[in-house]
């Protein structure tokens, strides 16, 4: 008699959604980020300060195509609904190359909490983006460094 081993691969198919939440049923999986979508946009309109073209922002520099939403932070929540509604329009943001970039965002809103500042959300026509670009007070303060870098200069 011989012995025979053998070994039985299966493969099934799971569906991931922006949060992590695995499905086994792809409009399972739809429905719940829809649903998680909703709640998230509720909250989002709480912290919602303005919205504006790009253009108008930044007059000569912008594209009128795009919106930039003036958020205002409150609370450690109001960071989260920001991240997760960022990982919902982004998901490919999850990926374990994208950790260092997602650790400074968070850091940048951490900041803008911490100095009262508001922050931009850059929401592109196409595609329904949702890029968290940075706050107010942190271009303030690039624009005087680079200000006062420039009288330096032409003072030489």
């Amino acid at each position: 008699m011989k012995k025979i081993y053998e070994s039985e691969v299966v493969y099934t198919t799971k569906y991931q959604a922006a949060d992590g939440t695995v499905f086994d049923d792809e409009k399972e999986c739809e429905k719940y980020e829809k649903s998680a979508m909703g709640v998230l946009n509720t909250k989002y309109k709480r912290i919602l300060v303005e919205f504006t073209s790009e253009d108008t922002l930044f007059s000569g520099f912008g594209n009128c195509d795009n919106t930039i939403d003036v958020v205002d932070l409150t609370s450690e929540e109001d960071i989260d609904t920001l991240m997760q509604l960022f990982f919902l329009n982004n998901p490919h943001m999850l990926n374990d190359d994208c950790k260092e970039k997602n650790a400074e965002t968070r850091k940048m809103l951490e900041e803008a909490l911490a100095e009262n500042s508001y922050v931009l959300v850059y929401r592109g026509y196409e595609n329904d983006s949702f890029w968290i670009t940075t706050h107010i007070k942190n271009i303030i303060n690039k624009l005087n460094t680079f200000v006062e870098e420039l009288n330096k200069s032409n003072n030489l």
